[in-house]
């Protein structure tokens, strides 16, 4: 299934495809959030902003949250396995 939507941002409208209600859902929040912040640096800026250059900085803000995200999850499931891991040696110690 193959759902249409359109998102917004900067007074531009873009035409996206999702391949399911919560990827819509997903879809919709993201371009939300960039729309906010590409308003936000807007609004920041005196002149007239150029919007490549905001929208370009507002990619970075994003990708480097997703690759922190990313590396605090890698870090996260590590140490749960690590625990799981010595949990699970002392359930085979104690059950000898």
């Amino acid at each position: 299934m193959r759902i249409s939507v359109k998102i917004k941002i900067a007074d531009k409208t873009y035409d996206m495809w999702a391949n399911s209600t919560e990827e819509e859902a997903i879809m919709r929040e993201a371009g939300k959030i960039v729309d906010e912040q590409v308003s936000k640096r807007m609004s920041q800026v005196k002149g007239e902003p150029d919007k490549v250059e905001i929208l370009s900085k507002v990619c970075i803000d994003v990708m480097v949250a997703r690759l922190k995200g990313d590396k605090d999850l890698d870090t996260i499931q590590s140490e749960v396995f690590r625990r799981l891991e010595t949990l699970q040696k002392l359930s085979d110690v104690s059950g000898q």
